[in-house]
């Protein structure tokens, strides 16, 4: 795991912290866009914790960069900028989940976790909030092309839609835990996406399914 934070305090506590932890490792850590960068290349880390707001630039500029060079690796926000459009700022550099530093550092380990092993949920409330500012954005556009998505698929779009898990998503599907990860990485595939929250959004866009009230 890289760790990016220009506040060294935090950055140091951050990488003590997290560097104990099971099933955890450290490999870097930077405190600027282009640290994170370079320190992404050097390391190939398989997530990245990335604070929002750097020095000379933002997090979502090294996200996008280090995502656009690596596809494989999971960036988390750890921000204290709780708005909206940070928030989905985030998402779009390709984000896989965005969490504010008043969370419990105890949350942070799991979600880092889930994020290594792509299962990570979208908080109900925090999609109902990503919904709404892109509605205020940009309106829905249902005459845009939509991807040809089987019954199946259909149904584990509507189960990530309502924030479900691979656990309880396969529960709801009647398969196992890693066929319903591989159905749902399909289906993320399959609407052009990288991320859950993002074929999720573009699941709104496209009227495909019913969002989040």
């Amino acid at each position: 795991m890289l760790i990016v934070d220009d506040h060294r305090v935090l950055l140091d506590s951050l990488s003590a912290m997290l560097g104990d932890c099971k099933g955890l490792e450290v490999v870097g850590t930077a405190t600027t866009v282009e640290e994170a960068v370079a320190a992404a290349d050097a390391c190939r880390p398989d997530v990245v914790l990335m604070d929002f707001r750097l020095r000379g630039g933002k997090g979502t500029v090294a996200s996008a960069a280090i995502i656009a060079r690596q596809p494989g690796v999971a960036v988390v926000f750890l921000s204290a900028d709780d708005s909206e459009s940070a928030m989905l700022a985030a998402f779009e550099a390709g984000a896989a989940a965005y969490m504010r530093k008043t969370d419990a550092m105890g949350t942070v380990e799991e979600v880092v976790l889930r994020a290594a092993a792509d299962d990570l949920p979208m908080p109900r409330d925090l999609l109902a909030r990503l919904l709404q500012h892109q509605r205020q954005r940009a309106p829905a556009v249902p005459g845009r092309p939509r991807p040809e998505l089987a019954p199946r698929e259909l149904d584990a779009l509507r189960l990530l839609v309502r924030g479900l898990d691979d656990r309880e998503a396969a529960g709801m599907l009647g398969l196992s835990e890693p066929a319903a990860r591989d159905l749902v990485g399909a289906v993320v595939a399959k609407m052009g996406c990288r991320t859950r929250l993002a074929a999720i959004l573009r699941a709104h866009e496209l009227r495909l399914v019913d969002g989040v009230e």
